[in-house]
């Protein structure tokens, strides 16, 4: 279970693990990169685990980047839910973006069921956004590895487009699992020789081919 309090510069992380019970708190920067790299080393950390994250509307474009992961479940709450259960510890409206991370972490933990759940895209969209990567171009040295088409965005980011031909045609592959029959061959393709598209997939007339 993850509360997550953004601000303009960083992240506040309260990390919670409902079997055990521990917890710890980390602050990161919320440039994209940084928690592309975040959730990356906390996925290999946890390869099978799925991860619940509460969060604080609004979260411009942080939903949109998170939905894209489809191990984690967004919990994205209003922020009156937050600053009701604030009220119930503290009596102080001073805020502790620290302590907003904790609140937003155990508000999951003991009220998930009650919590709303963020609908994500279809998995073909999340396949899409995984093609793509939002980066900071706010002070930031460091070169992302080469994509292949850049968009700008007007709050001062970027979007790369891998334009790998082969990245595509593999998330394609996930995404149908299956290779083309006959009939849509011809209908795309015309009189080219066939050939599978997914070449770990069965085809027509081979053995796991389901498809007639």
């Amino acid at each position: 279970i993850i509360g997550l309090d953004r601000s303009d510069q960083k992240a506040d992380l309260c990390l919670i693990d409902p079997r055990t019970g521990q917890r710890r708190t980390e602050v990161i920067a919320t440039a994209p990169e940084a928690l592309w790299e975040w959730l990356a080393q906390l996925r290999q950390q946890h390869p099978e685990v799925r991860v619940g994250l509460c969060l604080e509307q609004p979260a411009g474009h942080l939903i949109p980047f998170l939905e894209a992961y489809d191990w984690i479940t967004l919990h994205p709450i209003n922020p009156i839910t937050l600053q009701k259960y604030r009220e119930a510890f503290v009596t102080s409206r001073a805020k502790d973006d620290t302590k907003d991370a904790e609140y937003l972490a155990d508000l999951l933990l003991t009220h998930h069921a009650k919590l709303p759940v963020w609908a994500p895209e279809d998995s073909a969209t999340r396949a899409v956004q995984q093609l793509a990567r939002r980066v900071s171009c706010r002070g930031t040295r460091r070169r992302p590895r080469p994509f292949g088409s850049a968009e700008a965005s007007g709050d001062q980011s970027v979007m790369l487009w891998d334009v790998d031909a082969n990245e595509w045609k593999s998330q394609a592959c996930r995404i149908v699992n299956r290779n083309m029959t006959l009939s849509e061959w011809r209908t795309y393709l015309g009189d080219r020789k066939y050939e599978k598209v997914c070449p770990e997939l069965p085809g027509p007339g081979e053995p796991g081919w389901l498809l007639k």
